[in-house]
């Protein structure tokens, strides 16, 4: 199961009956036995939803905010790789707009585009 799968899943969680004598022997009030398994449940979530790799082709990270790029090349070798994407005003970069790329050293080295196929944030 992916994680899209798990997220969709979670979200059907509508009611949760509490472990009211288990929250007591924790210590819990009965209020907070019956918050804190849906609290857990949005926290679930949140941690899922940023820790899965979301595909170029559905949404593109920030301008030159770093982020984790998984590449797969032409021979189906696959790789994780810090990169950004790339924008600048200024003339002499502007044809490599809306490129992906890596801080080398400068300029940025550009990676060949076709081969990143989804990226996620950086924790």
């Amino acid at each position: 199961m992916n994680i899209e799968n798990i997220i969709n899943n979670l979200n059907l969680i509508n009611n949760i009956i509490p472990d009211y004598v288990r929250g007591r022997r924790m210590g819990l009030s009965d209020e907070e036995s019956e918050n804190l398994p849906m609290k857990a449940i949005e926290e679930a979530i949140e941690i899922l939803e940023e820790n899965k790799w979301i595909p170029i082709s559905e949404n593109l990270p920030k301008y030159n905010k770093p982020v984790l790029f998984l590449m797969e090349n032409d021979k189906g070798e696959t790789k994780q790789v810090v990169g950004y994407l790339f924008h600048t005003d200024k003339e002499n970069f502007k044809a490599f707009n809306d490129e992906f790329a890596i801080d080398i050293n400068m300029p940025p080295e550009f990676l060949v585009k076709e081969f990143v196929k989804a990226w996620k944030k950086l924790s």
